[in-house]
């Protein structure tokens, strides 16, 4: 069965982590290589020299080669850098650049906090000239042989608010891996004034309260990015800003006994905008809406839009006896609006209602794909708003 839709696709999901003011903080003992003077910290050294690091024999301005606290687990090395040392962009490029060092497949690079958050960017910062330069963190290998995870008392890896970053910084986090259990990137007091913030080529497993918040105006890409087994991988909400470039979403639940129970891949509500080009959503659980769960209610201030082009929603699966349905996708509200084009929807379950999709309002779906999707009713569609396709 196919149906027809119009997709509008575009909106710049500008992730802004907007970090640094005044120097860069990590945790204790190793070495982060700089600009041309050695000086001793009291957890670790900075060696200022860029050296070639990453993809492409790439020149980082900071590279961090920490000292082991266990066979291939470190802890983050201290990095206070101020205008007194260097004006941040070492090799002017007009990018900070920050490089971690990576292990091999077999022995990955795992970098651990010992207490509480891991990165608070308010602790996070390079001063420069201007405060304006983008700041990009990476690794030099995989996400898979580069990793951080946080083992302290704190729920949340990284954590950005308004009041941490100088206006129009972005950041970049590339080719890192995260790892649960609880939070990895905090942005719910972002603000869209400040920089926006790109996740590439980044991996986000095991967590158990959304691998990823975005609101509070955020702009975010995930580009290239996978999650993998979480509870809950994103959560957009409060006039958040959201572009995905053939993102995956594998294996994400949201059950009575994880912190939401809808989406198991994304949950968006309260003026959200997301575009969506080419992303995979396989085997992804939840009570209702076993990927995608959108909530366009009255109750909140703005409605939610989701525009996607070539986008697979392959066995997903809504459990719910008694619920909404919507085996990939569940729609609720009035104030909500879908569009998808050359979508694919094949293999997925929607319990009582809906084996694809299970919507509330005016939606439309263009040259899309409907193949083997299971429901009571609506084995492909259930429609209780209206559906052009």
């Amino acid at each position: 069965m196919k149906t027809k839709t119009h997709v509008k696709i575009g909106v710049h999901v500008m992730v802004a982590v907007a970090l640094l003011t005044a120097g860069v903080a990590l945790a204790a003992a190793g070495t982060v290589a700089v600009g041309k003077s050695i000086q001793k910290k009291k957890a670790g050294t900075i060696t200022q020299m860029p050296v070639t690091c990453g993809f492409q024999a790439y020149v980082a301005d900071y590279i961090v080669t920490p000292t082991p606290s266990a066979p291939n687990h470190y802890t983050l090395p201290s990095l206070a850098l101020t205008a007194a040392q260097t004006q941040g962009d070492l090799n002017g490029n007009g990018t900070i650049e920050i490089c971690l060092r990576s292990g091999t497949s077999s022995a990955p690079n795992v970098y651990r906090e010992v207490t509480g958050t891991d990165v608070d960017f308010a602790s996070w910062s390079v001063t420069n000239g201007s405060g304006l330069e983008p700041v990009r963190i990476f690794s030099d290998g995989t996400p898979e042989n580069t990793r951080w995870q946080r083992m302290g008392s704190g729920t949340t890896i990284f954590i950005a608010r308004n009041s941490d970053v100088t206006s129009g910084r972005s950041l970049t986090i590339s080719h890192i891996g995260f790892y649960g259990p609880r939070r990895a990137i905090d942005l719910a007091s972002w603000n869209a004034s400040k920089a926006p913030v790109f996740l590439r080529s980044d991996v986000f497993s095991g967590f158990q309260s959304h691998a990823v918040i975005a609101g509070g105006n955020v702009h975010l890409t995930i580009d290239r990015t996978r999650f993998l087994g979480n509870s809950g991988a994103l959560l957009a909400h409060s006039d958040a800003n959201i572009q995905l470039f053939f993102a995956e979403f594998q294996g994400n639940t949201a059950l009575a006994t994880s912190n939401w129970v809808s989406g198991g891949a994304i949950w968006a509500l309260d003026s959200v905008k997301i575009t969506d080009q080419g992303s995979l959503y396989s085997e992804n659980v939840s009570l209702m809406g076993g990927a995608i769960f959108i909530d366009g209610g009255v109750g909140y201030e703005g409605g939610v839009t989701y525009d996607g082009m070539n986008v697979r929603f392959m066995n997903n699966q809504a459990t719910s006896n008694t619920g909404s349905g919507g085996g990939a996708l569940l729609v609720i509200g009035g104030r909500a609006s879908v569009n998808c084009g050359s979508c694919v929807w094949q293999e997925n379950d929607g319990g009582p209602k809906g084996g694809a999709i299970s919507v509330q309002g005016s939606h439309e779906f263009n040259d899309n794909i409907f193949r083997n999707n299971h429901a009571l009713t609506g084995g492909a569609i259930n429609n209780f708003g209206n559906v052009v396709y």
